[in-house]
């Protein structure tokens, strides 16, 4: 799976801070245990030494062995007496040890050379709050998907396009089609785009998802503002799993916003990445304000999925 840099920094420091926190809180029970518990420290400070010893000598050959099994057993004694002491002032055998809430990876992040499962779930989480900051991902499932506000045979297409993003969701991989929503306002296009981001992210795919607007405005300020991000929103869109580009048409178009749109789509159908937009206008609609160049890429290579009906959020305020 393929997550942005800034998206592994971000867990990268979330591990490290749960590292430390475990590792402070069991200092502190040490500490105090030390304080409660005289004969603590004597205790701990030979064991340090015995496995300071066993650690030197491993590997020196055939006279260290009978040293080191001496010295083992030296240090399961003295381990045994410290969890005699916790067991007289009523505390567990693991009070003093590191409690960290990975076990396996020690809140490090990796299991040997590859990432833990908990990183790959905190990434996971990240990336779903990530692609949720401007939008309802939480509330934009498909269960939630009404078909009561369409009648008919509309309704019945609308079934058929439900029932179609589910399927590209549960199938969904690198072959997958790319997809066109195209329909008057209110009719279910940001809904599913969003359901299908949501389901995605929690499988662990890297889903990029914002407003064309938002996207261009971003793309602008890194193209010719003073920062030093070296292009790397730019090929976030490249490379992330899937690309959804909500509300085309909406934003204000300029030469270089048709560019970077023609390049985005280009580049991504190139290499074989998916990418869904949905936008309030017609086909036609789409050759009159970008170019024959764009309209001909998303009409050729796109699976195109026409949402009709009544605006939905009209019908919610009646029937309020």
């Amino acid at each position: 799976m393929a997550y942005s840099r800034e998206l592994f920094e971000r867990a990268e420091d979330i591990m490290n801070q749960r590292r430390l926190q475990a590792e402070a809180q069991a200092e502190k029970r040490r500490r105090e245990f030390s304080e409660a518990e005289p004969r603590y420290p004597a205790l701990q400070r030979d064991l340090a030494e015995g496995t300071m010893k066993i650690m030197q000598v491993i590997g020196m050959g055939k006279g260290a062995a009978e040293f080191v099994e001496q010295h083992r057993q030296k240090c399961q004694l003295m381990q045994e007496g410290i969890r005699e002491l916790l067991r007289e002032h009523g505390l567990p055998a693991d009070y003093l040890s590191t409690k960290y809430q990975c076990p396996i990876c020690e809140d490090s992040g990796t299991d040997g050379s590859h990432y833990c499962q908990c990183m790959k779930k905190l990434l996971k989480e990240l990336a779903f709050k990530q692609a949720g900051e401007r939008s309802p991902l939480t509330i934009s499932r498909f269960e939630d998907f009404s078909l009561h506000y369409y009648q008919g045979e509309q309704q019945r297409h609308m079934q058929n396009i439900l029932q179609y993003c589910r399927d590209y969701t549960d199938t969904f991989d690198r072959d997958s089609y790319s997809l066109l929503f195209y329909g008057e306002t209110g009719l279910g296009k940001t809904h599913l785009s969003l359901a299908i981001a949501g389901q995605l992210i929690e499988k662990g795919l890297f889903v990029l998802y914002d407003s064309t607007q938002n996207i261009m405005n971003r793309l602008e300020r890194e193209r010719f503002g003073r920062g030093t991000s070296d292009g790397e929103y730019e090929k976030m869109l490249y490379d992330c799993d899937l690309l959804i580009l909500d509300d085309l048409g909406t934003e204000f178009s300029t030469q270089f916003t048709v560019s970077a749109l023609y390049n985005i789509i280009n580049n991504r159908l190139l290499s074989g990445k998916p990418t869904v937009i949905s936008t309030n206008m017609d086909l036609k609609g789409i050759e009159e304000k970008y170019t024959k160049r764009i309209a001909s890429r998303i009409v050729g290579e796109y699976e195109l999925l026409h949402f009709v009906g009544n605006d939905v959020r009209q019908q919610k305020k009646t029937e309020m």
